[in-house]
């Protein structure tokens, strides 16, 4: 067993500010994404987002950015693997002090997850540390 894909989040996540979280749905046949539903994230829950992420190999797209407004990743996943890795109690018991269901409930309710068009995709900014 090998070092986890996104343990590197730990490094470059500043958790101190905050971050946006976007939920996309993909058309079919021209394959544009559409943002569905978006909102932003506060430090605290970029700090338990990092913790839920850190321990988990999920494939998907990482973006460095730097600009003006600072350092960013952006991070884009499956959004049924992301939810899997969210959601999975057992595991978020096992590598993270930081246990509970309050996170996941109010990131299902901010996501609008109850509406009957389920996304395709998550899309993740979280702010950078300042030294990359």
């Amino acid at each position: 067993m090998g070092i986890p894909g996104n343990y590197y989040l730990k490094g470059y996540i500043d958790d101190s500010r905050s971050g946006y979280i976007e939920t996309l749905f993909q058309a079919t046949f021209s394959g544009t994404e559409e943002v569905v539903a978006s909102c932003p994230l506060l430090p605290e829950e970029v700090f338990l987002l990092v913790e839920r992420l850190y321990w988990t190999s999920i494939d998907g797209d990482t973006i460095y950015k730097n600009d003006d407004s600072g350092t960013k990743l952006i991070l884009k996943y499956p959004f049924s693997r992301f939810w899997d890795v969210i959601t999975n109690n057992f595991a978020i018991a096992q590598y993270s002090e930081h246990y509970g269901l309050s996170f996941q409930l109010n990131l299902r309710e901010k996501l609008n997850l109850d509406n009957l068009r389920f996304p395709h995709f998550i899309r993740i900014t979280l702010p950078g540390k300042l030294d990359w």
